[in-house]
């Protein structure tokens, strides 16, 4: 079963602006940013038990870091 990822506003905020950030010296770096940014979004509701346990943000709470070093 697939469950769903829940992007809270100040995340999606921070996404935008991380995008636009990239996006003033590289586009293509930009989008593959917010690219894989769904790839973790989509592996975390389909294995809802990867990732390191982020009890800090929120109880339940799951992280899954990036080659590239980023968290989502």
């Amino acid at each position: 079963m697939t469950l769903r990822v829940v992007v809270r506003s100040p995340a999606e905020t921070d996404l935008i602006e991380s995008a636009l950030f990239l996006a003033e010296d590289n586009p293509a770096a930009a989008q593959r940013f917010l690219d894989e940014a769904e790839k973790a979004f989509a592996r975390l509701a389909e294995f809802p038990e990867i990732g390191t346990p982020r009890n800090g943000l929120r109880p339940g709470a799951r992280g899954l870091g990036t080659v590239a070093g980023a968290w989502f």
